[in-house]
């Protein structure tokens, strides 16, 4: 457990840098637009499943993916698409990393993701992780998902004032 913690430390870290880097390529230097993939695997509100089984699916697909993967918090993940990325390429990926999901979960699972371009983050690297994260939550509530812990929290404390 301890070891997995350590590891997820590792890649939010190497992705807050990944993250960085293809901002200022972006923004500064006027590089090719990049994109950030968050996925989670999630059990179908209506069938009875293990979300860590989905996770770990969604884990064993990604590292086959030919994309860097981080692991975040509460068992998303991250994709950092480099270069120019159209639509049609995200809804492929997307869609094949679903199929191979259904299949390895026997139709248990549901995958949800947030995307988010480097050139809608004009700020900073964290307002790009933060729309991206904003996405991922909104197509949650869409699918009648309830939210993931981090930003469940987060929004128990703006709504009541409670640390």
């Amino acid at each position: 457990m301890r070891a997995e913690a350590r590891q997820a430390l590792r890649d939010r870290r190497a992705l807050r840098l990944a993250l960085a880097d293809r901002h200022v390529v972006v923004h500064e230097a006027g590089g090719a637009d990049s994109a950030l993939l968050l996925v989670d695997a999630l059990p179908r509100p209506t069938v009875k499943a293990d979300a860590a089984e989905a996770q770990m699916l969604l884990r064993s697909e990604l590292v086959q993916q030919p994309y860097e993967a981080f692991e975040l918090r509460h068992g998303q993940s991250g994709l950092l698409l480099p270069g120019t990325v159209d639509a049609e390429q995200v809804k492929r990926l997307l869609t094949r990393l679903n199929r191979r999901l259904q299949v390895a979960g026997q139709g248990r699972h549901v995958l949800v993701f947030g995307a988010a371009r480097a050139s809608e983050a004009k700020r900073s690297p964290s307002s790009w992780l933060a729309l991206a994260d904003l996405r991922l939550q909104m197509r949650l509530s869409h699918l009648g998902l309830p939210p993931n812990g981090a930003t469940a929290r987060a929004q128990e404390r703006r709504r009541t004032g409670r640390r």
